[in-house]
Protein backbone atom coordinates (compact mmCIF):
# COMPACT_ATOMS: atom_id res chain seq x y z
CA UNK A 1 0.00 0.00 0.00
CA UNK A 2 1.19 3.51 -0.81
CA UNK A 3 0.78 6.38 1.65
CA UNK A 4 1.71 9.12 -0.83
CA UNK A 5 1.85 9.42 -4.61
CA UNK A 6 4.20 12.13 -5.86
CA UNK A 7 3.36 13.30 -9.38
CA UNK A 8 6.51 14.25 -11.29
CA UNK A 9 10.03 12.84 -11.30
CA UNK A 10 11.90 16.13 -11.52
CA UNK A 11 14.12 17.53 -8.81
CA UNK A 12 11.19 18.79 -6.71
CA UNK A 13 9.18 15.58 -7.05
CA UNK A 14 12.14 13.34 -6.27
CA UNK A 15 13.24 15.49 -3.33
CA UNK A 16 9.71 15.41 -1.96
CA UNK A 17 9.58 11.63 -2.37
CA UNK A 18 12.93 11.12 -0.61
CA UNK A 19 12.00 13.35 2.33
CA UNK A 20 8.65 11.60 2.73
CA UNK A 21 10.27 8.15 2.49
CA UNK A 22 12.91 9.11 5.05
CA UNK A 23 10.11 10.14 7.41
CA UNK A 24 8.61 6.65 7.15
CA UNK A 25 5.99 7.12 4.45
CA UNK A 26 5.53 4.58 1.66
CA UNK A 27 5.97 6.66 -1.48
CA UNK A 28 5.34 6.05 -5.16
CA UNK A 29 6.54 8.49 -7.84
CA UNK A 30 4.54 8.88 -11.04
CA UNK A 31 6.37 10.48 -13.92
CA UNK A 32 5.42 11.03 -17.54
CA UNK A 33 8.86 9.87 -18.72
CA UNK A 34 10.82 6.76 -17.68
CA UNK A 35 13.48 7.68 -15.11
CA UNK A 36 16.39 7.01 -17.48
CA UNK A 37 14.98 9.53 -19.97
CA UNK A 38 14.82 12.48 -17.58
CA UNK A 39 17.37 15.13 -16.68
CA UNK A 40 17.12 13.94 -13.06
CA UNK A 41 18.91 10.72 -14.06
CA UNK A 42 22.07 12.67 -14.90
CA UNK A 43 21.64 15.82 -12.85
CA UNK A 44 24.40 17.46 -10.91
CA UNK A 45 24.29 20.51 -8.71
CA UNK A 46 26.07 23.71 -7.88
CA UNK A 47 25.36 25.46 -4.62
CA UNK A 48 25.94 28.95 -3.33
CA UNK A 49 23.83 31.53 -1.48
CA UNK A 50 21.53 33.19 -4.00
CA UNK A 51 20.62 36.86 -4.06
CA UNK A 52 17.06 36.45 -2.87
CA UNK A 53 14.84 38.23 -0.40
CA UNK A 54 14.61 38.72 2.48
CA UNK A 55 18.37 39.29 2.35
CA UNK A 56 18.63 39.18 6.15
CA UNK A 57 17.62 35.50 6.18
CA UNK A 58 19.65 34.25 3.22
CA UNK A 59 22.81 33.62 5.26
CA UNK A 60 20.99 31.39 7.76
CA UNK A 61 19.18 29.55 4.96
CA UNK A 62 22.46 29.00 3.14
CA UNK A 63 24.19 27.62 6.24
CA UNK A 64 21.26 25.30 6.98
CA UNK A 65 21.33 24.04 3.40
CA UNK A 66 25.10 23.53 3.54
CA UNK A 67 24.77 21.47 6.76
CA UNK A 68 22.15 19.24 5.12
CA UNK A 69 24.39 18.74 2.06
CA UNK A 70 27.36 17.89 4.30
CA UNK A 71 25.25 15.32 6.19
CA UNK A 72 24.09 13.77 2.92
CA UNK A 73 27.65 13.64 1.58
CA UNK A 74 28.87 11.91 4.76
CA UNK A 75 26.12 9.26 4.74
CA UNK A 76 27.30 5.82 3.54
CA UNK A 77 25.93 4.86 0.16
CA UNK A 78 25.15 8.43 -0.83
CA UNK A 79 26.69 10.23 -3.78
CA UNK A 80 29.09 13.01 -2.86
CA UNK A 81 29.42 16.45 -4.34
CA UNK A 82 32.01 17.17 -6.99
CA UNK A 83 32.48 16.44 -10.66
CA UNK A 84 32.91 12.95 -12.02
CA UNK A 85 33.04 11.64 -15.59
CA UNK A 86 30.30 9.49 -17.07
CA UNK A 87 30.55 5.70 -16.81
CA UNK A 88 30.31 5.24 -20.55
CA UNK A 89 33.68 6.76 -21.43
CA UNK A 90 32.05 8.47 -24.42
CA UNK A 91 34.18 10.92 -26.35
CA UNK A 92 33.38 14.60 -26.62
CA UNK A 93 32.42 17.03 -23.90
CA UNK A 94 30.22 14.54 -22.02
CA UNK A 95 32.22 11.85 -20.30
CA UNK A 96 35.51 13.10 -21.73
CA UNK A 97 37.16 13.49 -18.34
CA UNK A 98 37.20 17.26 -18.71
CA UNK A 99 35.53 19.34 -16.10
CA UNK A 100 36.13 21.57 -13.12
CA UNK A 101 39.34 20.57 -11.36
CA UNK A 102 40.31 18.10 -14.07
CA UNK A 103 43.38 18.23 -16.26
CA UNK A 104 41.39 16.57 -19.04
CA UNK A 105 43.87 13.68 -19.24
CA UNK A 106 42.95 11.78 -16.11
CA UNK A 107 40.05 9.32 -16.07
CA UNK A 108 38.59 7.94 -12.87
CA UNK A 109 36.09 5.13 -12.54
CA UNK A 110 33.08 5.82 -10.39
CA UNK A 111 31.97 3.09 -8.00
CA UNK A 112 29.35 0.92 -9.66
CA UNK A 113 30.54 1.72 -13.19
CA UNK A 114 31.86 -1.79 -13.82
Amino acid sequence: MTDVIVVGGGVIGLTTAVVLAESGRRVRVWSREPAAETTSAVAGALWWPYRIEPAGLVGDWALTTLRVYEELAAAPGRPVYGWSPACTGASGSRGSGRGPGSSGTRRRRRPGCG
